[in-house]
């Protein structure tokens, strides 16, 4: 996950700043020379442009911005990030700042996710953010960019890092907005940027194997969705997390009578649930049954899945009774389980 660490390079653009002002100590300078300009780096956000992003150059390219700009961005996606010349070597990393992010173009709706560019790029939008991540995945940028143009469906010969609002390339434009809807509307517990990097696997695969994998194509979402459960091991799609719970069925009778003295065998229970097939092994058994006092006892079955749901208990109920042999006494006993009287001669 891409995270901020601030760095003391990151004071270099106040201290630029202070000196221009004439911060920091006495002095004058010759009235017929120029005044010395701290370098700095400028550029844009744009899905539409992006207002509130905090951007940061990644300069040792670990993932982590080392120069940030000295303000958000404006209303019309504007950045500058002091103390760096070029971002020949760095990565610009936009994240949306404490009050927030807007895209322009939606107002009112937030804009959430970490936006990156390349080394080299200055306009810094969802489509370089694929550029990015395709490039972390071991292609060169000149082949990332063309991964990127074949997959948004983009001419061969366009020109990625430019302000396409105003330009007014609409291919462009739409392609942008489709990365970003692509990537926000997967259900995931995982970040933008993983859901990025899992695109940008999907991207390459298909292109190794030779198979044509298009924004467009209804398949793609869940093929990034499926690629970030294989890195993070577990499934994060909530449409497809596993809810129903597994069913317990008692073998044998749900009311058992034993008498007194005599043998109990549990006869157990089958259980089945629709994601683990044959859960029998895992019924937890509870509770004893004891033979010798008379009493109601009675015997529990619980599992649950490998997702966590847990069946409804199944309760077996034993009756201890008293034995229907009594030779001091037939007081309580069914006459008709009693030998027939011989009368004495």
């Amino acid at each position: 996950m891409l995270t901020h660490k601030i760095k003391r390079l990151a004071l270099l653009g106040f201290i630029s700043l202070l000196t221009a002002c004439g911060g920091g100590g006495g002095g004058s300078s010759d009235s017929g020379s120029s005044p010395e300009t701290s370098s700095s780096f400028s550029g844009q956000v744009i899905d539409g442009y992006i207002k509130g992003m905090m951007c940061s150059a990644d300069i040792d390219n670990d993932g982590v911005g080392d120069i940030f700009a000295t303000s958000y961005t404006d209303s019309q996606g504007n950045y500058t990030i002091p103390g760096l010349s070029d971002n020949s070597q760095a990565t610009i990393i936009c994240e949306p700042g404490n009050d927030g992010a807007e895209d322009i173009d939606r107002p009112g709706v937030p804009f959430i996710g970490t936006l990156t560019a390349p080394p080299g790029y200055s306009k810094v939008t969802p489509i370089s953010t694929l550029v990015t991540q395709l490039i972390a995945n071991g292609k060169s940028l000149a082949e990332a960019e063309v991964l990127t143009r074949s997959f948004l469906g983009l001419e061969t010969t366009l020109e990625l890092d430019v302000d396409f609002i105003a330009n007014g390339d609409n291919a462009a434009n739409t392609a942008a907005q489709a990365v970003h809807n692509l990537i926000s509307n997967i259900d995931s517990t995982e970040s933008y940027s993983d859901l990025v990097d899992a695109l940008a696997q999907v991207v390459i695969e298909k292109n190794e194997a030779q198979e044509e994998l298009n924004i467009s194509d209804e398949t793609t979402s869940e093929l990034v969705d499926q690629k970030t459960n294989e890195s993070s091991g577990s499934g994060t799609n909530t449409d497809s997390l596993d809810t129903q719970a597994p069913v317990i069925t008692l073998s044998g009778l749900s009311v058992v009578e034993v008498m007194q003295g005599g043998n109990y065998i549990d006869a157990g229970a089958t259980a089945s649930d629709n994601a683990d097939s044959d859960l029998t092994d895992k019924i937890v058994i509870g509770g004893e049954v004891d033979t010798n006092t008379i009493g109601t006892y009675a015997i529990t079955y619980n599992v649950s899945d490998s997702a966590g749901n847990m069946a409804a208990q199944i309760v077996r109920t034993i009756h201890v009774i008293a034995s229907n042999i009594d030779t001091g006494s037939n007081s309580g006993l069914n006459a008709s389980l009693l030998p027939p009287q011989v009368p004495s001669l």
